[in-house]
């Protein structure tokens, strides 16, 4: 039997009941809660920044809890995270934001300018950004980017520099129908082009999810609702 990608164990948080879970290789697992500050505090345990003695947490077979910084670091870079914000770096243009992270993971690389080139123009295509407009998006800084176009650029940075899970926090949340299609669609394409990884989405809903947001290439989709501590348990 193969390893889960990641295995969580928490106990109680600040906010949270206990979770506990595993994610397969090519399978993913959505947790919906009510409450950001849930998800918010469940992403910083799962992602090792945060946690509490009793927690345990596996990423690729090794533990992101109670681990030195420099540890920890290097183990999280088997993560992939793409945020509804894009998490871009306001003073760099488009294309450093994309490639400035794999430069720092991977270092040279032997693909040439072009073929980089070719590569974020193809996955953008999966969301329905023609090249032109993609091309086009290159030199901008990202306060010129539509909230989906951001998205877009989080998830291709994941791509360009490699993960084993990853992870979309509440990209699915502000997104119309057409959108959440586009991004689905990019995100399926993802699960096929790096084969053996999982996936993670945070969302921020008490309603049931209905189609997996259409996701196809991930497979089991293990859906979970969170459950927040009763403020009269403080």
């Amino acid at each position: 039997m193969n390893q889960p990608v990641l295995e969580v164990k928490l106990a109680e948080g600040e906010s949270s009941v206990a979770l506990d879970f595993g994610i397969e290789a090519g399978a993913a697992a959505i947790l919906s809660s009510g409450s950001n500050p849930v998800l918010d505090e469940l992403l910083e345990r799962i992602s090792g920044l945060e946690g509490l003695a009793e927690d345990d947490v596996l990423l690729a077979g090794g533990s992101l809890v109670r681990c030195r910084e420099r540890v920890l670091l290097g183990r999280l870079e088997a993560l992939g995270y793409a945020s509804a914000e894009g998490g871009l770096i306001a003073n760099l243009r488009v294309w450093e934001n994309l490639l400035l992270p794999r430069r720092a993971r991977l270092g040279p690389v032997p693909e040439s300018t072009a073929e980089v080139e070719k590569r974020i123009i193809e996955a953008f295509a999966q969301a329905g950004i023609e090249e032109q407009r993609t091309v086009g998006l290159m030199p901008q800084v990202p306060d010129r980017l539509s909230a989906l176009e951001r998205i877009v650029c989080a998830l291709v940075r994941c791509h360009l520099a490699g993960f084993r899970l990853l992870v979309c926090d509440r990209i699915f949340d502000r997104l119309d129908e057409g959108r959440t299609r586009r991004v689905a669609a990019l995100v399926d394409w993802l699960g096929r082009q790096h084969e053996g990884s999982a996936m993670l989405v945070l969302r921020h809903s008490t309603r049931p999810v209905e189609n997996s947001f259409g996701l196809r290439a991930w497979s089991p989709v293990n859906c979970i609702q969170l459950e927040e501590k009763s403020w009269l348990a403080s």
